[in-house]
């Protein structure tokens, strides 16, 4: 997995290449949330994922109690197409989450 993408400062085009070229190697997930973060940025991010079928890690970079990204402290996540990675079919079973984008789990 891709962690934290938007803190490189990697320009969009460079960020498609970086991806392009993980997904190439195999690679099937991206940071899509990790915190605070620009709800704008994390939309386009959202969409370079959706094209290339890249699975979305939504979290907030919990680390340990008391740390500053605490679950519920995070940004909100986008209303995107690009699919969570709890549904990635060798985590969803494991889960018994549905791999279908429109079922929400059990």
């Amino acid at each position: 997995m891709i962690a934290h993408p938007l803190r490189y400062k990697l320009t969009r085009r460079k960020r498609g290449l970086l991806m392009d070229a993980f997904a190439e190697a195999g690679g099937q997930a991206v940071e899509l949330v990790n915190g605070q973060q620009n709800p704008d940025a994390t939309r386009d991010l959202a969409r370079q994922l959706v094209e290339r079928g890249l699975y979305a890690s939504l979290g907030s970079d919990f680390h340990f109690p008391g740390g500053h990204a605490a679950p519920g402290s995070m940004s909100l996540v986008p209303r995107t197409a690009a699919p969570p990675i709890w549904q990635h079919p060798l985590l969803a079973e494991h889960f018994n989450v549905s791999t279908d984008p429109d079922i929400k789990g059990e």
